[in-house]
């Protein structure tokens, strides 16, 4: 009984490094995706712990900080909270308007191209009104005029003039939030879907993985949907894509 157990045990460890080996490889053949990704992205990605606001162009090439609310976010109780919680790149203005913590709560500003000195212009209620101050973003959609993707037990069915191709299947035993993709939406010429995976297939690694880390991190990819082949992108939270 237990060499069968050892041997279960084995085979499991044997078939979970193979499948991460030939994962890593296909991301590592299919990079060229990103290479040919065009026009510019602007996103909230955390460093150490920190949500701050970036850009790059969407090969991401050319990160640059746009703004970090760092030292400026003391809320009502004391606590710091130096997070950009929400963003919307407006081109023709060339600001950046964004959600952030002042004197204890939360409020709009906009920061000029090239500046580094943001203008305080009213306060937001974060839980209330403060996506209609960005209404106007391009934040990535999980549908347009012409295609819709949909989740459906983890995996992605893409929808065009109302037939839905699976693009991306899920093989494992799904749990909303722990296993399986999620969309983030189409990329602004629609040959693109960027998603998130969870990086489980079963809920007990991504039990493992909170009890370690304290949160499922997942991983973001971006998929070319003509061939449905996959690489990794950019780990970030609300990414507004623009075409120039």
């Amino acid at each position: 009984m237990k060499k069968m157990l050892w041997f279960l045990v084995f085979v499991a460890v044997i078939l979970t490094l193979y499948f991460n080996l030939a994962h890593y490889i296909s991301n590592v053949i299919n990079s060229y995706i990103v290479d040919d990704l065009r026009g510019r992205i602007y996103y909230i990605k955390a460093v150490e712990g920190l949500d701050a606001l970036y850009t790059s162009n969407a090969d991401l090439n050319g990160e640059t900080l746009v703004y970090s609310h760092e030292g400026k976010g003391e809320d009502s109780s004391g606590y710091i909270n130096d997070n950009v919680v929400d963003f919307r790149y407006d081109a023709g203005s060339g600001k950046t308007f964004f959600v952030a913590m002042h004197a204890g709560d939360w409020y709009l500003y906009s920061l000029k191209d090239g500046s580094d000195r943001p203008a305080l212009i009213e306060m937001a209620d974060l839980y209330e009104d403060s996506w209609s101050y960005m209404v106007k973003t391009d934040y990535l959609k999980t549908e347009t005029e012409e295609l819709e993707v949909r989740e459906v037990d983890g995996s992605l069915y893409v929808y065009e003039n109302g037939e839905g191709t699976c693009v991306k299947k899920f093989y494992g035993l799904y749990d909303e939030g722990n296993t399986g993709y999620k969309a983030l939406g189409f990329s602004p010429n629609g040959k693109y879907l960027v998603y998130r995976s969870m990086e489980h297939l079963t809920p007990v690694g991504a039990w493992i993985e909170k009890w370690i880390k304290g949160e499922v991190a997942g991983k973001t990819y971006v998929m070319e949907l003509d061939t449905c082949k996959s690489t990794w992108y950019i780990d970030a939270e609300k990414i507004q894509w623009l075409e120039k």
